[in-house]
């Protein structure tokens, strides 16, 4: 199984490949009114709006505006097209799907972790972007999403 890895604060996070479209540099946000506070707000990207989440916001860290090293990673999510921010993206890996161990006592109540990777002495936790979100969550973008369109200049 190939991984995308990235950080966010001084902790290592991983992806299934399969789930990510692409990873894309930082770029200019448009604010959205009235959004959930974890939506920073939308990127325009091949045309398409894409809902921008503050992943630090979402998982409950201290929230902080990108800077130059931060990466957005567009994901599909319950057939959505969203962005989460994250701080870097590291790297790209093969990784055996049998070496995950499953969360122990301390991240259980982290229902998105499927696991956690042992990477020589790192320790990288494996996510499920379908459990990042609640049902609830994933119509408020879908609303977001909905307030804005992009038009082509004529």
């Amino acid at each position: 199984m190939q991984l995308v890895v990235f950080k966010l604060l001084d902790k290592e996070y991983a992806l299934n490949v399969k789930d990510v479209i692409q990873v894309v540099r930082n770029r200019k946000i448009i604010s959205i009114p009235q959004a959930p506070d974890f939506v920073e707000g939308v990127i325009a990207w091949h045309g398409k709006v894409i809902p921008l989440i503050s992943l630090r916001k979402k998982l409950g860290f201290s929230g902080s505006l990108p800077v130059d090293s931060s990466r957005f990673i567009i994901l599909k999510v319950n057939n959505h097209n969203l962005g989460i921010i994250v701080d870097s993206v590291t790297e790209v890996i093969n990784f055996d799907n049998t070496k995950i161990s499953s969360p122990d006592e301390f991240f259980k109540e982290a229902e998105y972790l499927i696991g956690v990777i042992k990477i020589g002495s790192r320790i990288v936790l494996f996510m499920d972007v379908e459990k990042l979100f609640s049902h609830v969550e994933v119509q408020e973008i879908g609303v977001v999403h909905s307030c804005v369109q992009v038009r082509s200049k004529e």
